[in-house]
């Protein structure tokens, strides 16, 4: 079911093509990239280490469209992992190899479009392990969402009306995956009311339904401001009251918050940005609150350096659980020609995990070479990462080092 979806969106737009081939703005762009990266700690283990030369190919192929009745992309590819000394954790099969990610406008430039998107992944179900390179033991599993969205858009001097119907089915191969079903619906209203002022409102109702977790129902308003302060600053802010009613268990409100304060300019950059939204987990944990709170400062020149501090926290509504971290990175990049740069980054981050309990130190550092050569970039990067837990056995460090070559057209 899951490719089936692809291949019918990839079948419907050739055939566009064929058929109207003169009205049609179509463009290929293959890649390739090779990567051999040596792992010191593959199962990321306190005590019994082991290493391993890891070679990853990814062949891929995008397709730009651009028709009167239809424009997006299509990426295809494949992302193959193979190991030196342990085959068995090789990703040669076309099933757990393949990546794909169809994004489609249905009559653009009109009031009214439908979008269409399909990607088919390989995504990981703890959300508490760590998602970096270095991380080989993760528990993954081929994931296939596809979303089509009716869509109405209409402008009228300084007022703007959008209304939208949605349907998401996400899709994982394995068992742990929690497949879904989602259905939503909203309008909002927009108004300029000067040139440094925009507001806007609506309303939205969402049907979910899952395999593992609990289904729900949830009805939300929102009203939200812009203000435009002078060349480059701006700040937003919008409130979402929300009431999710389970279909198991009590009703539950809160109010969800976005608010961001933004400065851009052809040199010095920042943001200021704070989050309160209800989201989904990908395995059997369910629906949580979570709060992001997180601000970056940046320069744009031949040395780029940059500082990240956040901050977030999620409570989960079916599940006993709480998960919080905070932390810095800081990251430099120097452009010592147009073709040749060098990187380096730190990041230290304090996690907790309840009710287990569990405090994590984690401290990464690394630094890398990457060069352009016409349709060429080579890389060499090394990375180290250790982790610091007051539970027995979830302490590790681990090395990386990699080189990379990659060509595109």
């Amino acid at each position: 079911m899951k490719r089936v979806i692809l291949q019918g969106i990839i079948g419907f737009v050739f055939v566009l093509l064929v058929n109207k081939a003169g009205l049609a703005a179509m463009s290929f762009h293959p890649s390739i990239s090779i990567t051999e990266r040596y792992n010191d700690n593959i199962d990321l283990d306190e005590s019994d280490k082991e290493g391993d030369l890891i070679t990853t190919i990814n062949p891929a192929i995008q397709v730009k469209l651009d028709y009167v009745y239809v424009e997006g992309s299509l990426n295809y590819g494949f992302y193959f992992i193979h190991y030196l000394e342990n085959s068995d954790r090789n990703e040669t099969a076309l099933g757990d190899t393949q990546r794909a990610e169809a994004d489609f406008l249905i009559f653009p430039r009109r009031d009214f479009s439908i979008l269409v998107r399909d990607t088919f992944s390989r995504e990981q179900l703890d959300t508490r392990q760590e998602d970096v390179v270095e991380n080989e033991s993760l528990n993954r599993s081929n994931r296939n969402v596809f979303e089509i969205r009716p869509q109405y858009k209409r402008e009228f001097a300084t007022l703007t009306f959008e209304a939208d119907y949605g349907y998401t089915n996400s899709a994982y191969d394995s068992s742990q995956g929690d497949d879904s079903q989602r259905h939503d619906t909203g309008i909002e209203l927009s108004k300029r009311l000067s040139p440094r002022w925009r507001v806007w409102g609506g309303g939205r109702y969402e049907k979910f339904s899952a395999d593992l977790t609990d289904d729900f129902d949830k009805v939300s308003t929102t009203l939200g401001a812009e203000y435009l302060f002078g060349p480059g600053w701006s700040a937003t802010l919008s409130g979402s009251p929300q009431w999710i009613d389970f279909e198991d268990r009590d009703k539950e409100s809160f109010i969800g918050w976005e608010a961001q304060i933004e400065k851009s300019s052809s040199r010095l950059n920042s943001f200021l940005k704070y989050s309160r939204t209800q989201e989904v987990s990908s395995d059997d944990s369910g629906s949580s609150k979570q709060q992001d709170i997180r601000g970056k400062v940046w320069i744009t020149a031949r040395w780029e350096p940059s500082l990240e501090l956040f901050y977030t926290e999620s409570d989960f509504f079916q599940t006993n659980r709480e998960d919080g971290s905070y932390g810095a990175i800081a990251a430099v990049t120097f452009r010592a020609t147009e073709k040749l740069s060098f990187t380096g980054e730190s990041s230290l981050t304090f996690l907790e995990y309840d009710p287990e309990g569990e405090e994590i130190t984690r401290f990464g550092c690394g630094a890398g070479v990457n060069y352009l050569w016409r349709r060429f970039q080579f890389g060499f990067d090394v990375n180290y990462r250790n982790n610091n837990s007051n539970v027995a056995g979830n302490d590790y460090n681990n090395l990386i080092m990699q080189a990379s070559a990659s060509w595109s057209y």
